[in-house]
C-alpha cells in the first residue's frame, strides 16, 4: 500500500527516541507485553487505510489510461504533462499518506468534525488535481495526433520511394535484353521507345498505395 518508506522512517524513529511514556499510554497492550519499544500498527484503520488507497489508486489509473490515449504513451510526452503529471502523483501519495497518519493519530478522540473536514479537503484537492491535469493533457491531444499523421506519413512516403527504386532498377538480365530489343529496333529505322511505366498514387488518410505497372 505504498508504505515501505513510512513505516521504515517510524521504526527508526522509535529506535532512536526510546520507550516513553507517551508511548506507553499510546499503546498500553504492547507496553504490557514487549519490554523494549518498537512500532505499532493496529488494525483498527487498515480498511480506511485499503479504501482511500484504492481511491486514489483509481484516479491514478485513470490519468495513465488518458496519457496513453493522448499522448501516446504512460511514460515520457511533452515536457509540460510530463512535470504535471509526476507532481499530481507526488501529491497523490504525500496527501494519502497524510490523510492516514491523521486518521491514526486521533482515531481515539471525538473529532468527528475535524476528520470529515481533512477527509473532504482531501477528496476536493484530488479531484481539482485529477481534472486540471485531465485537461492540460487534452489541450495536447491534437498537437500528438498530427505528430502521428507525420508519422504515418513519413513511412508511407518511404515505401512508395523504395517501389519506384525498385521499379526503375531492373535486373541486369532485363537491362541487357531491353538493350538489344532497343538496338533491334534503332537498326531497323524505328525510334527508340522508352519503357514507359505508369503508377498510379492513390493516398487515402495516411496510406499510399502504389497500383502498377
Amino acid at each position: 500500500l505504498g508504505l515501505g518508506l513510512p513505516w521504515t522512517l517510524a521504526s527508526i524513529y522509535w529506535q532512536v527516541v526510546g520507550r516513553t511514556a507517551e508511548w506507553e499510554a499510546m499503546y498500553p497492550e504492547a507496553a504490557a507485553t514487549i519490554t523494549g519499544v518498537g512500532f505499532v500498527v493496529e488494525s483498527k484503520n487498515l480498511g480506511f487505510s485499503v479504501l482511500t488507497f484504492c481511491v486514489v489508486c483509481c484516479l491514478a489509473l485513470l490519468l495513465l489510461h488518458l496519457r496513453r490515449k493522448w499522448l501516446g504513451g504512460e511514460l515520457g510526452g511533452p515536457a509540460g504533462p510530463k512535470i504535471a503529471t509526476t507532481l499530481v502523483f507526488i501529491g497523490f501519495w504525500v496527501g494519502w499518506v497524510a490523510l492516514v497518519s491523521h486518521r491514526v493519530l486521533r482515531w481515539q478522540e471525538d473529532r468527528a468534525t475535524e476528520t470529515m473536514m481533512m477527509q473532504g479537503l482531501s477528496a476536493v484537492l484530488a479531484g481539482v488535481a485529477t481534472l486540471a491535469l485531465i485537461f492540460y493533457m487534452r489541450s495536447y491531444r491534437g498537437l500528438f495526433e498530427e505528430e502521428q499523421e507525420a508519422a504515418l506519413a513519413a513511412a508511407a512516403a518511404k515505401e512508395v520511394d523504395a517501389s519506384l527504386m525498385k521499379v526503375a532498377s531492373p535486373p541486369s538480365g532485363a537491362k541487357s535484353a531491353s538493350r538489344s530489343r532497343s538496338r533491334s529496333r534503332s537498326n531497323d529505322g524505328l525510334p527508340d521507345a522508352p519503357n514507359m511505366i505508369k503508377i498510379h498514387l492513390e493516398i487515402e488518410d495516411a496510406g499510399v498505395v502504389v497500383v502498377g505497372p
